[in-house]
């Protein structure tokens, strides 16, 4: 598959990264029956507060009950006081190696986890 996507500045401007996963995993629709439910219309299972971060995969720990959380910064920069919630607050987090070895202490606030990305 190709996208042509002309656009006025660099490809951190125009969201490429976006883009090309757009491209790349589309969207798969899908239809239910109705029901009633205590969640209403829309839930969302996480949210970011910058594009500049995104959520590569969650899932759950592969020795314990803990629900890891991969996060990668996009663009090549810091990103600063990136916040990330979820449906239910987070009591408590640490941040972790690829092996799922814990490093150290990370920060929740009202429920949601805050931290500073590196680049990458």
């Amino acid at each position: 598959s190709y996208d042509v996507f002309p656009h006025a500045g660099d490809w951190r401007v125009a969201g490429t990264e976006h883009r090309a996963r757009r491209l790349n995993q589309p969207l798969r629709v899908f239809q239910t029956v109705p029901h009633p439910g205590p969640l209403g219309k829309t839930l969302s299972l996480a949210s970011l507060s910058t594009p500049q971060v995104d959520i590569r995969s969650i899932k759950f720990a592969e020795e314990s009950d803990h629900v890891i959380v991969r996060l990668q910064e996009l663009q090549g920069l810091p990103a600063e006081n990136v916040r990330v919630s979820f449906a239910a607050p987070i009591v408590e987090a640490f941040e972790c190696d690829a092996q799922e070895r814990r490093i150290g202490p990370a920060t929740v606030t009202h429920g949601a986890l805050e931290f500073d990305a590196t680049p990458y």
